[in-house]
C-alpha cells in the first residue's frame, strides 16, 4: 500500500482509530502485506504484527464471552420443568444405578442435589444404607448450597445418569461363593490372624466386588471382626478422600502398635522374672513401671493372695476373662498369679495352665520356658537362650502387626482410587515378596 493510494482525509481518519479498533480494521486488509501497512501507518513491521495478533486475540476472547453468556442464559436448568425431569430420571434408576451414580458424583454435587427438592432427597436417601443416610443428612445440615450450585449439580447428575449401565453383569456361582467366603473369613478372624500372605487376595476380591456391584456393596463386610479394618471400610463407604483415610488410619495404627509393644514387653518381663525366681510382689511393681506413669494407688497384682494362686483358680480367671482381651492391669494380675504358682507349687505346675492361655505370644513363651526345664540336662535349653527366643518372637509379632495394618490402609486407599484388582494384589504382595 502506498501513501498516494489513499487521500489525506481518509488516511487521517484511519489513523484516528483507537488502539483496539486498528488491528480489527487491518485484519480485513488481507490484500496488503505487513510491510505495506507499516509504511502507510508509519510504524515498524513488528509493531503491526503485534497489533494484528493482539486484535485477533481480543476478538476471540469477546466472542467466547458472548457465546458463554448466551449458553448460560439458555441452559436446560433455566427451564421450569428441569427439577421435575430430575425427579423422573432418578426415580427410574434401579439400586445398582443409584450406587453407581453416588460413586461417580462428587460429594459436593451430591449434597447440592439432595437439597434441590424433597422428592429427589427421598428417592436417594431411601435407597442407601442407614449409615450412609445419616452421614448425608448431617452434611446437608452443615452445608449451605447456593441455587446456582444446585442447578449445576442437577445438570451433572442428569448427564451422568444418561451414561449409566442398565444393570450389573449377572454374577456367577464362583463369584457368589467367593463373596460369601470372604464375608465369613473377616467375621471370624482379625487381619493379623488372617496374615499378610492372604491380605492381597482379600483386597483383590474386594476390588472385584466393587467393580461388579459397586463400591457400596462392600458394606456386607462391615461386620468384620477387626475394628481397625471396619473403621477404614466405613470411611471408604462414606466417600472419604483417599488421603483422608490414610490420615485417620495411620495415627491409629501407631497407637495400636505402641499398645502391643507395651503388652508384649510386659509378658516378656513377666516370663523373665518368673524364670529367675523373682518374688511376685516385686514382679507386680516392675510390670507397673512399664505402663504406668504414677505408682500411687493400688497396683495390679499386689492384691493377689497366695491362696488364690492355684492352677484351678487361674483357669477360672482366664475362662471368665480370656488372656488375649485382658487390659494391662488384668494382665499384671495374671502374670503375678503365674509367679505365685511357680514359687509355691513348682515350675512344673505351670504346665497345667499353659494350654488355657489363648494369647499366642504368652503361651509360646511359657511353653519354651517349660521345655527348658524338662528332660535330660544335656538337652535342656539354657534360660538365656529361651529368653532370647522370646525377645526375638516379640519383635517379629510387632513387625507382623505393623505390616498387616499398613497393608490394610494401602488396600483401602487403593480401593477408593479404583485400582484394578490384579494391580492391587500385586501392589500388596510387594510388601513381603
Amino acid at each position: 500500500m502506498r501513501r498516494s493510494s489513499v487521500d489525506l482525509p481518509n488516511r487521517k481518519r484511519i489513523c484516528s482509530f483507537s488502539f483496539e479498533r486498528r488491528p480489527l480494521f487491518f485484519s480485513n486488509l488481507n490484500q496488503f502485506s505487513h510491510r505495506e501497512i507499516a509504511a502507510f501507518l508509519e510504524l515498524t513491521v513488528s509493531t503491526v504484527k503485534f497489533r494484528l495478533h493482539d486484535g485477533r486475540k481480543r476478538l476471540k476472547k469477546e466472542l467466547i464471552r458472548m457465546a458463554r453468556k448466551n449458553l448460560k442464559a439458555n441452559r436446560p436448568s433455566r427451564d421450569d420443568q428441569f427439577a421435575t425431569r430430575t425427579v423422573e430420571v432418578i426415580s427410574a434408576l434401579n439400586p445398582y444405578q443409584i450406587a453407581k451414580l453416588m460413586v461417580g458424583t462428587d460429594q459436593n454435587d451430591l449434597i447440592a442435589l439432595l437439597q434441590s427438592a424433597e422428592e429427589v432427597r427421598e428417592l436417594i436417601l431411601g435407597r442407601v444404607s442407614p449409615h450412609i443416610r445419616t452421614f448425608l443428612e448431617e452434611e446437608m445440615k452443615r452445608r449451605k448450597i447456593e441455587p446456582d450450585d444446585i442447578r449445576k449439580a442437577q445438570e451433572k447428575v442428569l448427564k451422568t445418569a444418561s451414561k449409566l449401565p442398565k444393570a450389573p453383569p449377572k454374577p456367577g456361582k464362583a463369584f457368589l461363593a467367593m463373596k460369601k467366603k470372604l464375608e465369613e473369613k473377616l467375621e471370624a478372624h482379625d487381619v493379623v490372624e488372617v496374615g499378610c500372605e492372604e491380605l492381597p487376595a482379600i483386597f483383590s476380591s474386594m476390588a472385584e466386588i466393587a467393580r461388579l456391584e459397586g463400591i457400596l456393596s462392600l458394606e456386607i463386610l462391615a461386620g468384620a471382626r477387626d475394628p481397625f479394618f471396619t473403621t477404614g471400610l466405613r470411611l471408604l463407604l462414606d466417600g472419604t478422600e483417599p488421603g483422608v483415610i490414610a490420615e485417620v488410619q495411620n495415627p491409629w495404627k501407631e497407637t495400636i502398635l505402641a499398645y502391643f509393644r507395651t503388652r508384649y514387653e510386659m509378658i516378656e518381663t513377666g516370663l523373665t522374672e518368673i524364670s529367675g525366681g523373682r518374688h511376685p510382689m516385686l514382679i507386680a511393681h516392675k510390670l507397673a513401671t512399664i505402663y504406668r506413669a504414677e505408682l500411687e494407688g493400688p497396683l495390679g497384682g499386689t492384691a493377689v493372695g497366695e491362696k488364690d494362686c492355684t492352677a484351678g483358680k487361674f483357669k477360672t480367671r482366664v475362662k471368665r476373662t480370656p488372656f488375649s482381651v485382658m487390659n494391662l492391669d488384668q494382665l499384671t494380675e495374671a502374670l503375678v498369679v503365674l509367679a505365685w504358682i511357680a514359687r509355691k507349687r513348682g515350675f512344673d505346675e505351670l504346665d497345667k495352665v499353659v494350654d488355657c492361655i489363648d494369647e499366642e505370644f504368652a503361651q509360646t513363651g511359657l511353653r519354651w520356658l517349660l521345655e527348658g526345664t524338662e528332660g535330660d540336662k544335656m538337652f535342656r535349653l539354657a534360660p538365656e537362650i529361651t529368653l532370647e527366643m522370646v525377645a526375638t518372637r516379640k519383635e517379629a509379632l510387632v513387625r507382623k502387626r505393623d505390616l498387616c495394618y499398613s497393608m490394610v490402609v494401602d488396600g483401602l486407599v487403593s480401593l477408593q482410587r479404583g485400582m484394578h484388582p490384579k494391580l492391587l494384589e500385586f501392589k500388596l504382595r510387594n510388601y513381603f515378596e
